[in-house]
């Protein structure tokens, strides 16, 4: 691993030239790592170590808890990893082993076919690991246990697995080590969870950091758990001088060394320790970047530490957030920028918070951004969070910045996660800020004060007109009376409905939604399009007369396009939002109040040039056009449908008229058999036998 320890405080020209020329170098070689990660995350490679970890799972699982199977899991994989740099005798390697230790060695030793014998070689080998290194002392601690308590016999089974896989020293990496620690994560996540961070937030976080510090000169994670945010922003930047981590819990601390480890990487090149981040300051040492997710809503006792107890703050004992949050401001360099991971509750709760954020807007104007982000994101819990960026150096007038990204979420498996798209869009306010409805607010400070300095997205952020419908009751009548209300406010208006499964998801057409480069996503649009309207023909019974009618079949029959359905019929949308009556989650019809009419496909040579006959190339100061399609179908009629066609499909649609009325999960079911009774069912929405089929089976079988 290339490693350079220099310090940049040198003021001569020779010194500062000699900086720049490292630090090029430095970025050259990195390039040229992560151009080898890149190349290493094929599929065979993959396939490779997830078939390779569960074979290990599958060997391990059955005779201890999953607890202990983590356990065993990441120690045998770093006692794989220093017999094979130690049989190599891999320069620089710091943790070699002698022969009669390494794995290949004890697989063709006389114990192997004895799991009493091979569990005791075993054990005193990781005792005999820890004892030559101190660094790697507690790595292995967990493990011995685990063996010494639990008769495992296919533990011969594990280390010839481990040995017939070859050497993976060519696997190490930060990549590597992340799904290593996500694999365990995934079957133990109701173990010590807080320990570890999804990468999704790592990569949030530092992208973040780095937007104020494109290169560090050091780092520092007060609260590191496994050291996950750590090696990300080490893997994406240069930090020339230290990374410097703490973890409380001594378990955690040494799954810290192991990730390093994982990551191909030297313990050395990284100042961990092992202590109360409370207690004291890291030799009051100051950090050009500070990231950290602290330990939510701990409880605490300031009068035990003498830090908070001496300071003229004051801090409330119901929860250490602001305690990490200062300890955090106070390692910051003159310039140094903090992202931390917080509870809403930081934001508005009152008494000794309320006069802490006072302290920070007012005296220290510190408070950089305010970034919302979903619930369910964390392992071991599912409350929604926040990050707050500290930043030094800001003047008295900077305001802040609001961003509410609680909607910006994909879902996968039981857990929430941030996707690279959803990162793009909180970092793009940070390159140029600004106000974006529904999603971003700069505030100036008398504003905040007018908020009492309560720090709340709703405070600053203008949220949807929204409407929901209540658990008890008529929800049915209740959404009558909302629909009948927007229709006696907008009378002379044309009202559209679009009913979706989940509330969280946003009103963006389904090829903005598609995974593809942006920069590749109108010549796919269009290449998708030409081949349908190639390939549809023998399949139709009539000819679309234009290119419009074209894109509406399209639509409707599930190809990714810039269209979004609508409806003029609210309990059609309705039925929509209701219709998998076995979701958990929310979902949502929205109103769309348009002051234009609909645009008709039958009328369009009539229309003016500014629509252009070409439906993919919208007119850029018109965000959507609502226009009715022909009666290609007879679903479309009985949808009562039309659409809308949108001149930037990755933009969310969200105009200056635009309602939502939010349906609890707990009436789909009540409100579709509602439905069912005023004649709006599968059989009427979908006409046919295969709506009249699926009408059938649900009536037999809600009844």
């Amino acid at each position: 691993m290339f490693e350079i320890k220099l310090n940049n405080s040198c003021n001569s020209q020779f010194g500062k030239v000699i900086y720049q020329a490292i630090k090029l170098l430095h970025n050259s070689y990195f390039n040229a790592v992560l151009t080898k990660r890149a190349n290493m995350q094929d599929s065979s490679f993959s396939h490779e170590v997830i078939s390779f970890f569960e074979r290990i799972e599958s060997q391990i699982r059955p005779f201890v808890n999953s607890l202990d199977s983590r356990d065993l899991i990441l120690s045998f994989i770093l006692y794989k990893i220093i017999s094979d740099k130690s049989f190599s005798n891999e320069e620089g390697f710091e943790y070699f082993i002698e022969p009669e230790y390494q794995l290949a060695a004890l697989v063709n030793s006389e114990f192997i076919g004895n799991s009493y014998q091979l569990s005791h070689r075993l054990i005193h080998t990781f005792y005999y690991i820890e004892e030559r290194h101190s660094d790697l002392r507690d790595c292995f601690f967990n493990s011995c246990r685990i063996i010494k308590e639990n008769t495992l016999n296919e533990l011969n089974g594990v280390l010839l697995t481990l040995n017939d896989i070859g050497s993976i020293n060519e696997w190490l990496s930060v990549d590597f080590a992340t799904y290593i620690f996500e694999f365990v994560t995934e079957r133990t996540a109701q173990y010590a969870p807080e320990y570890i961070t999804p990468n999704c937030i790592c990569n949030l976080i530092s992208s973040i950091a780095l937007q104020f510090q494109n290169n560090p000169i050091n780092v520092c994670d007060f609260a590191c758990g496994t050291g996950g945010l750590l090696l990300d922003i080490y893997n994406k930047s240069f930090v020339i001088d230290e990374v410097c981590g703490n973890e409380i819990n001594k378990s955690a601390f040494a799954y810290a060394k192991m990730r390093i480890l994982f990551s191909g990487l030297r313990l050395s090149r990284f100042s961990l320790t092992n202590a109360n981040a409370l207690e004291s300051i890291t030799d009051n040492k100051k950090f050009d970047v500070v990231i950290s997710v602290p330990p939510f809503n701990v409880r605490w006792e300031p009068e035990r530490y003498k830090d908070f107890t001496s300071s003229r703050l004051k801090f409330s004992s119901r929860s250490a957030d602001f305690a990490f949050l200062w300890r955090g401001y106070e390692s910051l360099s003159s310039d140094g920028v903090m992202v931390i991971a917080l509870t809403h509750g930081t934001l508005h709760r009152g008494g000794r918070d309320k006069d802490l954020r006072k302290i920070l807007i007012d005296e220290f104007n510190c408070i950089d951004t305010v970034i919302g982000l979903p619930a369910n994101l964390f392992f071991g819990t599912n409350i929604p969070t926040c990050l707050l960026i500290i930043r030094k150096g800001r003047e008295k007038t900077d305001p802040i910045t609001f961003i509410d990204a609680s909607n910006k979420f994909s879902r996968v498996k039981n857990k929430n996660i941030i996707n690279n798209e959803n990162i793009s869009a909180i970092l793009d306010i940070f390159k140029t800020p600004r106000n974006v409805k529904f999603f971003s607010r700069l505030s100036n400070i008398d504003e905040v004060r007018k908020c009492d300095y309560d720090l709340s997205f709703s405070n600053y952020i203008e949220e949807f007109n929204e409407r929901v419908l209540n658990v008890t009751g008529d929800s049915f009548t209740r959404y009558h009376d909302i629909i009948s209300g927007f229709r006696k406010k907008f009378n002379d208006k044309n009202i559209v409905y679009r009913g979706m499964t989940n509330a969280k998801w946003e009103l963006k057409p389904s090829i903005g939604r598609l995974d593809i480069e942006d920069s590749a996503r109108e010549a796919t649009e269009r290449l998708i399009f030409e081949q349908f309207k190639q390939q549809a023909l023998p399949y139709l019974d009539f000819t679309p007369r234009n290119e419009w009618e074209w894109l509406a079949l399209a639509q409707h029959h599930g190809l990714p396009t810039r269209l979004l359905d609508w409806t003029t019929n609210p309990l059609i949308a309705l039925y929509f939002s209701v219709e998998d009556d076995a979701s958990i989650n929310d979902s949502v019809v929205w109103l769309y109040i348009d002051d234009a009419s609909p645009v008709e496909i039958e009328f369009l040579s009539d229309i003016p040039v500014m629509f252009d006959s070409d439906p993919l190339k919208i007119p850029a100061d018109r965000d959507a056009i609502i226009f009715e399609p022909a009666h290609l179908n007879k679903r479309i009629i009985a949808q009562n449908g039309l659409f809308t066609v949108h001149s930037t499909p990755t933009k969310p649609f969200y105009p200056e008229k635009i309602y939502k009325v939010i349906i609890p999960a707990g009436l789909r079911r009540k409100l579709k058999e509602q439905l069912y009774h005023y004649g709006i069912h599968e059989g009427a929405v979908y006409p046919g036998l295969d709506g009249l089929s699926r009408k059938i089976k649900w009536v037999n079988t809600f009844r």
